[in-house]
């Protein structure tokens, strides 16, 4: 791979990092606390490994001049959809994370206000600006997150007592490998970035964000969990002051990617864009008011946090099996038949998605995801739609 140099290679790693923070979310920053918590050290691997994976090597892929144009107008639709559910899923963890741990409601405000701060600052005419904000979110997360850890006086491992699970791991990993190696193609952030560096330039910022920078950010969420859960069943709130810089460093990650989001959205839709953004934005809202009892020794905001993720490890993974080839071949828009096949896969796949992801029966994740995988299977002896000319999108 050819390597820019100088103010590129600068510019380059600028760019890594605003992929870095895009692409950590509230499922980063917590769902390995969650893992840990119910499956011990290891899942956090499985979780960690088609992330960084899947994440870096989408970009790199689509590394040909109009590839991820072409592929964002045969699935604009998705795409769309994509960040609507994303960025109503960053503010109800806002919501909740400032509802649990944000103490006075000064403390409150002033949470709001750093969540808020920089997705203002993701502006399209302004892109100097926000990759500055990328850098220096970078730069306080990976700080401060391993600064807490040595602060707090952490208690031990909520892992120590968590008893083997050789089915639920399994599928575990496989739900992550499914979910983590094909959301990232739906990523409007992603394309948007990819379009702007086209060539070796991509490849690298691709190559730096999202396989180096992206998981030291992640590697945060491993050091901090013990702060969170001070038992298996992690009933427990964060003690202590560590944890006040653990806060920031999430909010300032769910506002940074919240904006990204905004920002493709409004350059990909125009006025519908911004639309869409309202919409999304409500979501999360809506996600943070509906009354939901304790289910299955999960509360309420938790059932809702696992019941997002099933678009991520279900609804999406679907659509890129049975609507999308792979990314190397020419896109084209998804026929009846394709969203048909999608729809039933999902469908089907839900029950065993619910005993995975709701009852905590992991074991059950390996039929759901085979059903996906045989409809991705079935779905790729169908020839596929021509697409629709649609423009594409950049930053």
């Amino acid at each position: 791979m050819l390597q820019p140099k100088g103010q590129e290679l600068a510019r380059v790693v600028l760019w890594g990092s605003l992929l870095a923070c895009s692409w950590t979310w509230c499922i980063g920053m917590y769902l390995p606390v969650l893992l840990i918590r119910d499956y011990g050290p290891l899942s956090y691997l499985l979780f960690i490994l088609p992330n960084v994976i899947g994440a870096s090597f989408m970009g790199i892929r689509l590394f040909k001049d109009g590839a991820s144009a072409a592929y964002v107008s045969a699935h604009h639709t998705a795409c769309r959809a994509f960040s609507v559910v994303t960025m109503g899923f960053q503010v109800f963890f806002a919501l909740w994370l400032l509802n649990t741990y944000g103490g006075t409601i000064a403390e409150r405000v002033g949470g709001f206000a750093l969540f808020l701060a920089p997705y203002m600052l993701m502006n399209p005419s302004r892109a100097n600006v926000a990759l500055t904000a990328g850098a220096a979110v970078v730069f306080y997360s990976i700080a401060t997150t391993l600064f807490a850890t040595s602060l707090g006086a952490t208690p031990p491992p909520p892992h120590s007592r968590v008893a083997f699970d050789a089915a639920g791991l399994s599928g575990l990993g496989l739900v992550c490998a499914l979910g983590f190696l094909a959301c990232p193609q739906l990523d409007l952030t992603f394309h948007a970035v990819r379009q702007r560096l086209a060539g070796a330039p991509g490849n690298a910022a691709f190559a730096i964000g999202l396989g180096a920078i992206f998981p030291l950010l992640v590697l945060a969420t491993f050091f901090y969990a013990p702060a969170i859960l001070h038992h298996p069943s992690g009933q427990s709130a964060m003690p202590g002051l560590a944890p006040k810089f653990v806060l920031a460093h999430m909010l300032l990650q769910l506002g940074l990617t919240t904006g990204l989001h905004a920002w493709a959205l409004r350059r990909e839709a125009s006025v519908r864009g911004e639309v869409l953004v309202t919409a999304a934005l409500a979501l999360g809202a809506v996600l943070w008011v509906i009354p939901m009892p304790f289910y299955a020794r999960l509360s309420g905001e938790e059932l809702v946090y696992r019941g997002v993720m099933v678009f991520y490890g279900l609804i999406f993974p679907a659509y890129i099996l049975t609507c999308a080839r792979p990314l190397t071949q020419q896109q084209h828009a998804p026929g009846r038949r394709s969203l048909l096949l999608c729809g039933l896969a999902v469908v089907a796949a839900a029950p065993f998605f619910w005993l995975g992801f709701i009852e905590r029966r992991s074991g059950w994740l390996i039929v759901g995801v085979g059903i996906v995988a045989a409809a991705g299977a079935a779905a790729g002896r169908w020839k596929p739609a021509m697409p629709d000319a649609r423009p594409g999108l950049s930053l």
